[in-house]
């Protein structure tokens, strides 16, 4: 995909990868920018905050590809431990704990506080 094909995603509301990477191939340097989508303001902005149109000079990148960056795989629920790894009393306490920070690893809010 190409700037100018995300830039269309976004006018028409449409699916945009959460975080990309752009490369600004200048005269004499080769610069590479990560950008994150902001859901609030509906545009990509750098770690700085600063939005795309800001960092990039937009129609000298209209062109180049985009480089969309993976976010690191979730984590799969544990559903049991093998019994000599701990005794049965705190078998399903240590489950519930492992699944609680897998879930905050994954970027779920604990639904017991709500």
């Amino acid at each position: 995909m190409k700037v100018i094909d995300l830039l269309n995603k976004i006018a028409n509301g449409e699916e945009v990868p959460k975080k990309i990477r752009i490369t600004d191939i200048g005269d004499r340097y080769t610069t590479h920018y990560n950008f994150f989508y902001d859901e609030d303001d509906q545009e990509y902005k750098d770690d700085e905050l600063f939005p795309l149109g800001a960092r990039l000079i937009l129609d000298r990148v209209l062109n180049e590809k985009v480089e969309i960056i993976e976010d690191t795989p979730k984590k799969d629920k544990i559903n049991e431990l093998s019994d000599y790894q701990i005794c049965q009393e705190n078998y399903y306490k240590i489950i519930d704990k492992i699944n609680e920070i897998i879930d905050r690893l994954n970027g779920k809010e604990d639904e017991k506080r709500n």
